[in-house]
């Protein structure tokens, strides 16, 4: 009986050691493709969120320029005495609401428009996106924090051009864009990469 225990346990014994071998060996193979998938799967989530994002940027980039372009925009040159600038920000802040404050600029750098009617008449002619923009060039800034709105925001800048005299600049339409809609936009795509 000694005997016949001991040959079960050597035969157990060898039989469990190339199964535990094969286990392993399927546990390890099993893991690395796990973590190729996830890797894949993230990959394609930042791809996703990235192009979104640009997407994203864009359409706010394009809007403002087009909104800098507009005759009624003009009216900066006269200090928006009747508030029709003013009113017309006022009215994208609230159909977008993704901007913090939506500005127009007068050629001497003070805000004589806003969809915050605290700014009008702040003085930002030492702002970096005020030079750049009424040299004639586009300024997007990085992302920073605005003390105004007390939020994360891209400002954006475009020259707002005299429709009477080509080339002339007669001021700046300026745009806060908050940050958070960064998260808004790409939030569905992390859920969706979660429940994979």
């Amino acid at each position: 009986m000694r005997i016949q225990t001991q040959a079960i346990v050597t035969f157990l014994g060898l039989s469990i050691v190339p199964l535990a071998m094969v286990g392993w060996l399927a546990y390890q193979n099993g893991e690395e493709t796990i973590r190729q998938s996830l890797g894949l799967s993230f990959q394609h989530i930042a791809h996703e969120a990235i192009d979104k994002v640009d997407r994203g940027l864009y359409e706010v980039y394009q809007n403002i320029q087009t909104w800098a372009d507009l005759e009624l925009v003009q009216e900066v040159i006269t200090g928006d005495v009747d508030g029709k600038v003013s009113s017309f920000l006022i009215g994208l802040s609230k159909e977008y609401g993704y901007f913090s404050s939506l500005n127009a600029l007068s050629r001497t750098g003070e805000v004589v428009a806003s969809s915050v009617p605290e700014l009008i008449g702040r003085d930002w002619k030492d702002e970096r996106f005020y030079k750049e923009a009424i040299g004639g060039r586009a300024y997007v800034e990085d992302v920073h924090f605005d003390t105004v709105s007390r939020t994360w925001v891209v400002t954006f800048a475009f020259p707002i051009q005299a429709k009477f005299e080509e080339g002339e600049m007669i001021g700046v339409l300026c745009a806060n864009w908050r940050v958070e809609e960064l998260v808004r936009m790409t939030q569905p795509l992390v859920a969706a990469g979660q429940g994979q």
